[in-house]
């Protein structure tokens, strides 16, 4: 079971009377600050946490009263008891009864013993033994007697508290639970050396020192055992830190009022100040401060060497350097040491000393004109080896074209093209005609007729001179003629100049005009020939 900080209780028994009056005195508990209290009807008297925070004293009269928690308790008799409470007079064996008044005097001195439970409670205060109380209200007609429970003791306490003078005696019982103990306290103080000067005279950098020591004694000033104890150095670092000389407290117990000892010294290797703490890491958590000033050592300083070539020969890239702290003898030492403020050690650089150079190129674009011959041209650089693209003068000759000759016919359109049709191959009773039909691509060339499709391909060729041949007189000339067309007005002119006859060109005459050729059959009109024709 965990014990926790036991209060005191402090039982007073005060005896007002020289003598014990017969007009029914009364036992008091008087509740100070902390503490609960039951009296003898069941209420409950309450207490506050600390007696760091007073309220005014609750009062509780009866006969008989259970101390459930100590914390600055008051126990005060004033008068003579009542018959049949659980604080009583003997007499020679006699008990006082309610009804019987006891006319007795003081003429013996007051002694206070624990008469029952000395393992649980001790009398700590008392100025009524040997006394011999006074008349009420006067000087001298009080006594004190203070009781404390054990603080080895937790769980249910019970006791007696007797007091007696000649052959008469009062017990005052004492009952409860002990739930509140002191808790350890532990305190640090130093009994050798300066704890915030443990200082370091040193010689070589890097080379440990140690300052003089310090001891502190750890004391347990409460009334509770302090159980495996745990002493700690915290802080202090570069240039000193702290360690045990000898430890006589981590891991070990000490009784209520029990000492032990632990020496602690700094150790540098560095010029500088540091500080750190002695500290109890359980319990009340004691604390010392600790701290020193470490000289004397050699001063140290940040060397550089010079800079080695980009890593990346062409290009951005970085480079790299060797830093190191140096002490003033000449001696390498750890970084830690020179502390903050060292020198870089990598940094960008760009170097175009060893770049290659080489032309570069894309594909090939589209042709210019879609349909037939035409150029194509391209992207063309001078490419540096970190990929970067700079002046063509860096890769020297073999630049490679740009534009060159090509020949697409993804754009092109066709069509059927038709030309004039040739002569006849008969002048009358039916002859055929031809002509040239092909298809042409949009550049003008002549192509295979399936890229025009052959569904819509013109005739090549065609009937001609259709109409009857003249029988007779064929090739004889006309003395005369005229046209005559029933729905046309008549020549007014005749013409002189004689033809042949020959076959119908096609169409009706509506005029007669040179050229107009006389044909034989001609409907609707008289042609009157030297022969005759059929």
């Amino acid at each position: 079971m965990r014990r926790v900080t036991a209060a005191l209780l402090l039982s007073i028994i005060a005896v007002p009377l020289a003598s014990w009056a017969q007009s029914g005195p009364s036992l008091e508990l008087r509740v100070k600050n902390a503490g609960e209290a039951t009296g003898p009807e069941g209420a409950t008297y309450p207490s506050v946490v600390s007696p760091g925070a007073p309220r005014p004293d609750a009062v509780v009269s009866g006969s008989a009263v259970t101390i459930t928690d100590f914390r600055d308790l008051v126990l005060s008799v004033n008068g003579a008891p009542a018959a049949a409470t659980s604080v009583t007079l003997q007499n020679g064996g006699r008990s006082a009864g309610r009804a019987e008044a006891l006319g007795l005097y003081m003429d013996k001195p007051l002694a206070a013993t624990i008469s029952a439970g000395a393992e649980h409670f001790t009398i700590t205060g008392d100025n009524c033994s040997g006394a011999l109380l006074g008349p009420p209200g006067e000087t001298g007609s009080t006594c004190q007697v203070t009781v404390q429970p054990r603080a080895s003791w937790f769980g249910p306490l019970s006791g007696t508290l007797r007091l007696g003078t000649g052959g008469y005696t009062m017990d005052v019982p004492l009952s409860g639970t002990a739930r509140h103990f002191d808790l350890p306290n532990l305190t640090i103080t130093a009994v050798a050396g300066t704890p915030t000067s443990l200082n370091v005279a040193g010689q070589t950098q890097g080379e440990w020192r140690v300052s003089a020591p310090a001891t502190f004694r750890i004391t347990n000033t409460s009334t509770e055992e302090a159980t495996d104890m745990l002493v700690a150095l915290l802080g202090g670092n570069n240039p000193g830190s702290f360690e045990f000389v000898s430890n006589a407290c981590s891991g070990q117990s000490l009784g209520a009022g029990a000492s032990c000892d632990i020496t602690v010294r700094a150790r540098a290797d560095r010029n500088g100040s540091y500080a750190g703490t002695l500290l109890l890491a359980n319990h009340n958590q004691p604390s010392v401060a600790l701290a020193g000033t470490a000289t004397g050592f050699l001063p140290v300083a940040w060397k550089t060497a010079a800079w080695g070539a980009c890593e990346n020969a062409c290009g951005a890239s970085s480079r790299s350097r060797s830093v190191w702290c140096e002490r003033s003898d000449g001696v390498t030492v750890a970084d830690s040491f020179c502390g903050a403020g060292k020198p870089e050690t990598v940094e960008a650089c760009t170097s175009y000393a060893n770049c290659t150079y080489s032309w570069r190129s894309n594909d090939w674009g589209a042709c210019a004109n879609a349909c037939g011959g035409s150029s194509q041209s391209r992207s063309v650089w001078c490419e540096r080896s970190d990929g970067a693209s700079v002046d063509g003068g860096n890769c020297g000759g073999g630049r490679p074209s740009d534009t060159q000759g090509c020949t697409s016919y993804s754009g092109c359109s066709y069509s059927w093209v038709a030309e004039g049709w040739g002569g006849c191959s008969a002048s009358c009773g039916g002859g055929s005609q031809s002509r040239s039909v092909w298809c042409r691509r949009s550049d003008g060339a002549s192509v295979d007729g399936s890229n025009c499709g052959w569904g819509g391909r013109p005739n090549d060729s065609q009937s001609c001179n259709t109409q009857n041949c003249c029988v007779g007189n064929m090739g004889q000339s006309c003395s005369r003629y005229w046209c005559q067309p029933t729905y046309a007005a008549s020549c007014s002119d005749w013409i002189a100049t004689p033809t042949t006859c020959e076959m119908y060109r096609g169409g009706w005459i509506t005029s007669c005009s040179d050229g107009d050729k006389i044909c034989c059959g001609f409907n609707d009109g008289h042609v009157q020939c030297d022969g005759s024709c059929q």
